[in-house]
């Protein structure tokens, strides 16, 4: 008896609320795109710092310690905005340790890596085709993620 109230009970809230939950999931999409936009702008910017860290390494070695400290100097400051932007606007998408703007470079590459791989995995369950609002606009229009093929 219990169970068929609260049927009924449920299926009424979902009747009258469908709009709003239709609205809750392109605020979603809406959000894990803003999330993809700032994750490629932030890849931009770090792109040169990156690229010369592995100019400067020697052959097949590691990159040197200089190197690296050189790298981690020009990179925290792009991470670290990028960072704000992403706590202030998809915060769940990390681990609750995660969740504050770290003060070195090691760090701050870490959350945006684990970013980086929840927009990933939320933009493929959505299947969401990853391009940035940018290249939509000017017409790239990649293929969505399908998993069958």
């Amino acid at each position: 008896m219990a169970y068929s109230q609260a049927h009924t009970a449920i299926s009424i809230a979902i009747f009258h609320h469908r709009g709003c939950l239709h609205s809750y999931e392109s605020d979603e999409r809406r959000r894990i795109q803003q999330a993809y936009d700032i994750i490629g702008n932030c890849d931009a910017e770090l792109d040169p710092f990156y690229s010369e860290l592995w100019q400067l390494t020697r052959g097949e070695d590691t990159p040197t310690a200089a190197a690296r400290a050189k790298c981690h100097r020009g990179t925290l400051a792009p991470l670290q905005c990028a960072l704000a932007k992403l706590l202030r606007l998809v915060p769940a998408y990390v681990a609750l340790p995660l969740r504050t703007v770290p003060v070195t470079a090691a760090a701050a590459d870490e959350t945006f890596e684990c970013f980086r791989d929840e927009v990933d995995i939320r933009m493929r369950d959505k299947r969401m085709r990853f391009a940035t609002t940018r290249e939509k606009a000017e017409g790239y229009n990649p293929m969505s993620y399908n998993p069958n093929s």
